[in-house]
């Protein structure tokens, strides 16, 4: 499995969508700072990356990061061929997509607070259990989400970025 890490800025906010079974899929885009060529030159456009974070960890992007934050991800490459036409050609490219296994802010120039959330069922510290106060979460997350869900397939079973 190839692995890359990236570190750049969110060129948008992060865009977080439900399928249908309550996965969160959160879409960003970063654009990624590049290092000065072997000759000297110093001024290079920024290259972009497309990334998916899935699960809880995409709920988190959408609640914790911004357009123009600096974050470091380390995700998934994957490869894949597409047909596509070009000047009325029939052809076939290889396309990579990024899956973001770890993500974070980039602290070289700024602070940041991690908040652990709490899991589901487990004690809050004060005695109580937090699983009755989540419950109702997914549900309320699903049906916020279901203008958006109808519009996307079901995520793979294998978690692929076939969403």
């Amino acid at each position: 499995m190839n692995h890359v890490t990236f570190v750049g800025n969110l060129t948008r906010d992060p865009e977080v969508v439900f399928s249908p079974s309550g996965l969160a899929r959160a879409k960003i885009s970063i654009a990624l700072d590049l290092p000065p060529t072997r000759d000297g030159e110093k001024e290079r456009d920024p290259e972009f990356r497309n990334i998916t974070v899935f699960g809880k960890q995409g709920e988190n992007v959408g609640e914790s990061l911004s357009k123009g934050d600096r974050i470091v991800v380390v995700a998934r490459s994957e490869t894949y061929k597409v047909a596509v036409q070009v000047d009325g050609e029939d052809k076939t490219v290889v396309a990579t997509s990024y899956v973001a296994q770890h993500i974070g802010p980039e602290l070289r120039f700024s602070t940041a607070k991690a908040v652990r959330n709490p899991k589901a069922g487990h004690s809050n510290g004060n005695g109580s259990s937090n699983g009755a106060s989540n419950a109702a979460a997914p549900a309320a997350r699903q049906q916020a989400a279901a203008p958006a869900a109808a519009a996307a397939p079901a995520a793979a079973a294998d978690g692929s970025d076939d969403f």
